[in-house]
């Protein structure tokens, strides 16, 4: 947690006072070349691309900077906040003054992140704590006007700049596995495929989704893994826990989990290392431990 609130205040750092020199200087342009990902590097003075969000530009007339902290990616630092921020909301770990301050930190780091799903995400999750919780006529409301606004969003997909090219990496790699019902072959799906396939890119699964991503290079064959991901919703889910913190704990990782999954349709970066890894290590440490205490409760009966 307090590693979070130490790279939001990181990101407003390189976001207003040390600015676009600061990566430039540091070589990014390099650094994105060493990698291979060169392509990327087309922003001005050789930034990221996605430094810079382009969806309020018919609006406002210019782009705006997003906050990219320590992980000089917007997209996946915007989606590993959900996570603290949802530990806050479910949990009492600290106290209501620092949970307060906390929140009030992270959010607004999302926020300047830009990232659509990372909000997306963090709507699913709130709107699934409503539903736990004793307003859950409430959270029915959040859930019906969740589902208008994101249907709203998706039929004007265009007024974003980017959003267009997340439907499509869902929708084009959908049409693939009919078409290819055992896939294109790892790496030839995805954003990286088209950096490093050798395929030419009309026959490449489109990027920006990252179901879009497992179901193009792997066809009928990642089934198991999006059972697994929708079992282990379910773990957390449907589990009778009768202590009041470890109740907390099973909601916070089913809300997270429901959240994640839901964002990762429209987005590549939901799922990876850097954005959701914490929260998979984290839901099967917590698992292992419940089963745990189980397997030692029989032990002395």
């Amino acid at each position: 947690m307090h590693i979070s609130v130490i790279a939001v205040l990181f990101g407003f750092l390189e976001r207003y006072i040390l600015g676009d020199n600061f990566w430039i200087n540091l070589g990014i342009r390099e650094f994105l070349a060493s990698k291979g990902m060169g392509l990327w590097a087309f922003g001005q003075g050789g930034l990221p691309g996605n430094f810079y969000s382009y969806d309020f530009y018919s609006i406002i007339g210019t782009p705006l900077r997003r906050l990219v902290s320590f992980v000089a990616d917007p997209t996946l630092f915007g989606q590993f906040l959900v996570f603290p921020i949802a530990i806050l909301l479910f949990t009492k770990l600290f106290t209501k003054k620092l949970r307060s301050i906390y929140l009030f930190i992270l959010l607004l780091g999302l926020l300047s992140t830009l990232s659509k799903g990372g909000m997306f995400s963090l709507g699913a999750v709130l709107t699934y704590k409503v539903l736990r919780s004793r307003y859950r006529p409430i959270g029915y409301f959040l859930l019906f006007v969740f589902v208008i606004i994101t249907v709203f969003i998706i039929n004007n997909a265009s007024l974003f700049s980017s959003l267009p090219a997340h439907l499509n990496g869902f929708v084009h790699n959908i049409k693939l596995t009919i078409s290819n019902p055992f896939g294109l072959g790892l790496g030839e799906a995805g954003n990286f495929a088209r950096l490093f396939s050798e395929s030419d890119n009309e026959l490449l699964g489109a990027g920006e989704s990252y179901f879009g991503m497992v179901l193009g290079q792997l066809g009928i064959f990642s089934v198991p893994f999006i059972l697994f991901l929708f079992s282990l919703i379910n773990f957390y889910r449907k589990k009778n826990i009768h202590n009041v913190h470890t109740k907390e704990f099973f909601i916070l990782f089913a809300a997270t989990l429901i959240g994640t999954v839901c964002s990762s349709v429209f987005s590549e970066s939901a799922i990876s290392f850097v954005s959701s890894g914490l929260l998979f290590l984290m839901s099967g440490v917590v698992a292992t431990n419940k089963f745990n205490l189980k397997y030692e409760l029989a032990e002395k009966k």
